[in-house]
């Protein structure tokens, strides 16, 4: 039974936390569910202090059973925020979810509490409970923007269970204030959807900024600054991979007989060609010069190199041509400047070689010393 309830809790958190937005987006939002923790310590507190008067006060089983799980559950949630501090580094799905999880217990025993709290006319408790109800919906205005569905859900059970005890609290004079928290709630709740449409419009305007930053205006492959970050992980990561350093051959004469409009429109089609060359992720790094780099070694390298020559080719229409110059990792080193360096200096004894060449930079090498 416990574990058939542990799937139901999951997969209705799964329909609650559910996004259609890439998951580059959704990483970032479920992020901010995570509260730091000077923050997470005086809510917890707070909510502490609620179960706690209750079982000073009215010393009944139901009142310190409360007071004790909160204890249990809060402490957990604050051995979590030791764990994974989010000004440190974002923590893993599973563990923003385990901290969902665990918030969605405690505000859910914060409902019940209220709940009781209202029923017991005890007018201190009273006090206590509506403070600490609209505490809870006023911080999940923000705390879950994120993630709408999950923010109204949790307002509303929270909202329902407080008006329920208001409504049906021994004072009748408290018993119209249910249907004001429920007002307070309602409109809380919008709060919070537009909340989520303007942090999801901030992410989405971030995530296109950086995109528009690594990526060539022209070609829509990535540039020059998107390569050596790239580089830069591919040199720190096991593994061989090939640089192939491409120039078009022909392309300045085309470029000067028919005009600049004409020049960008074979390079856009150079650009969609070389996207779709296999194994080989493709870069512009400025003018006519494209960069290619290839899991693998010497073998995949020269495969892709010779795919490479065909599109832009075909791209072309048979008026241009490729030059390349080809470095391997680790063979050729492991650093992304001489990498670069030794792949530029093969092309360029390609160029010399002849139009349409791949030259690889240890071949070039052993050349020279023979």
């Amino acid at each position: 039974m416990g574990i058939a309830h542990q799937r139901w809790g999951s997969r209705l958190l799964d329909r609650l936390i559910a996004s259609d937005q890439p998951d580059e987006i959704r990483a970032q939002l479920l992020q901010t569910v995570l509260q730091r923790r000077p923050a997470l310590i005086l809510s917890s507190t707070a909510i502490g202090l609620m179960s706690l008067s209750a079982a000073l006060l009215l010393r009944n089983p139901w009142a310190i059973g409360w007071l004790a799980l909160d204890l249990l559950l809060i402490g957990y949630r604050l051995f979590l925020s030791i764990r994974y501090e989010p000004a440190d580094a974002p923590a893993p799905e599973w563990e923003v979810r385990r901290v969902m999880g665990l918030s969605l217990a405690i505000f859910g025993l914060l409902g019940i509490g209220a709940f009781f709290c209202f029923r017991s006319g005890a007018p201190l408790l009273a006090l206590i409970g509506t403070i600490s109800v609209m505490g809870l919906v006023g911080g999940l205005v923000s705390r879950w923007a994120a993630f709408p569905r999950l923010g109204l859900a949790t307002m509303a059970a929270v909202g329902l269970l407080a008006a329920a005890g208001l409504a049906t609290a021994p004072d009748p004079a408290i018993r119209p204030a249910a249907l004001q928290l429920l007002l307070i709630v309602a409109g809380t709740a919008a709060l919070t959807v537009q909340n989520h449409r303007t942090l999801l419009a901030m992410l989405l305007a971030r995530a296109e900024a950086a995109r528009l930053a690594a990526t060539d205006a022209l070609t829509r492959l990535p540039n020059r600054a998107q390569l050596v970050e790239t580089l830069r992980s591919r040199c720190d990561a096991p593994g061989a991979f090939a640089l192939l350093f491409l120039d078009l051959d022909g392309f300045k004469s085309v470029n000067d007989r028919d005009g600049h409009a004409a020049g960008d429109a074979m390079l856009q089609a150079v650009g969609a060609a070389l996207a779709q060359v296999e194994g080989g992720a493709a870069h512009r790094i400025g003018g006519d010069e494209f960069v290619l780099i290839v899991p693998g070694g010497a073998t995949e390298a020269g495969l892709v190199a010779a795919r490479t020559s065909e599109a832009v080719s075909v791209a072309g229409q048979g008026r241009i041509g490729a030059s390349i110059g080809v470095a391997l990792a680790p063979e050729d080193g492991r650093d992304p400047d001489r990498l670069m360096t030794r792949a530029d200096h093969a092309l360029y004894v390609a160029k010399r070689a002849g139009r349409g060449r791949t030259r690889f930079w240890r071949e070039v090498m052993l050349e020279r010393v023979a």
